[in-house]
């Protein structure tokens, strides 16, 4: 899997590489298609997909592909690779410094997807996120850890709501210390990882496994722990049309306690 988690890395650094000079131009918001996930696809987001796709057939590598824009793609072997290729969209289309790319490969194993290693990657920095499972996380091939905060009112948290979010975190909101809001799943899951966030908590529920994988292999190796908003491990499947809500944090206890505070209609 090593091989795999380094195939990550170079994918993701080709990714920066080719979208840095669309960032921030109109060309990047130009609508495609809709991709499979049900949203549109700009022209942004299809260069990311597209420089994913050359690589692999470029390296020969026939392996099952799950992306918010393609789809599922299925390989020759029970290798899967969970791409999201441009994650924070938006921000990349008007110019705000705050988007990322990620990468999460697993193993098929009676019908189900085992993930065993991530990688995101800032695409604004190239600060890079990785894990392997059963090894730890590191940002940039330095260890990190998640953090050991246990009471709100320490805690800096991270959200990813709309407008009509606002009212479910408002009480939670008032309990914690600072809150911040950047438009990036993967990259603030990451934040989760490294003790930048203390909690992370998107009540949207339409975060899809796309958005999700990498994020959850590094939080988890971190020492964090990622569910949704019933408690329950958010199991990666093949649908990346059914989203689901959020919550991660560096230890059960806080995460808990923030469950307390949101109110969610199932």
């Amino acid at each position: 899997m090593k091989k795999w988690l380094k195939i990550s890395k170079e994918i993701l650094s080709e990714i920066q590489t080719s979208v840095s000079s669309c960032v921030g131009t109109s060309e990047a918001g130009e609508v495609l298609c809709i991709g499979a996930d049900g949203t549109p696809t700009m022209r942004i987001d299809d260069l990311a997909e597209h420089v994913v796709l050359d690589y692999l057939e470029t390296k020969d590598l026939d392996t099952w592909i799950l992306s918010e824009e393609l789809g599922l793609k299925k390989g020759y072997n029970d290798i899967i690779m969970v791409i999201d290729p441009l994650d924070g969209t938006d921000n990349a289309i008007k110019g705000i410094p705050m988007f990322s790319a990620s990468v999460a490969v697993g193993k098929i194993e009676d019908g189900n997807i085992n993930l065993l290693t991530g990688a995101v990657r800032n695409l604004v920095t190239g600060d890079i996120f990785e894990s392997f499972k059963g090894h730890g996380s590191c940002l940039n091939g330095r260890k990190i850890k998640a953090s050991k905060t246990e009471n709100l009112e320490d805690a800096c948290l991270g959200l990813y709501v709309y407008g009509f979010d606002l009212e479910n975190v408002k009480n939670l909101c008032s309990c914690v210390k600072r809150s911040r809001l950047f438009g990036s799943i993967a990259l603030e899951l990451c934040f989760v990882a490294n003790s930048s966030y203390d909690i992370f908590v998107d009540v949207r529920g339409s975060a899809r496994i796309t958005d999700l994988a990498a994020g959850i292999v590094i939080v988890e190796e971190a020492g964090g722990v990622v569910t949704d908003h019933k408690g329950d491990h958010i199991v990666p499947t093949f649908d990346i049309k059914t989203g689901t809500s959020v919550f991660a944090a560096g230890n059960r206890s806080i995460l808990e306690k923030a469950m307390e505070k949101v109110k969610i209609n199932d």
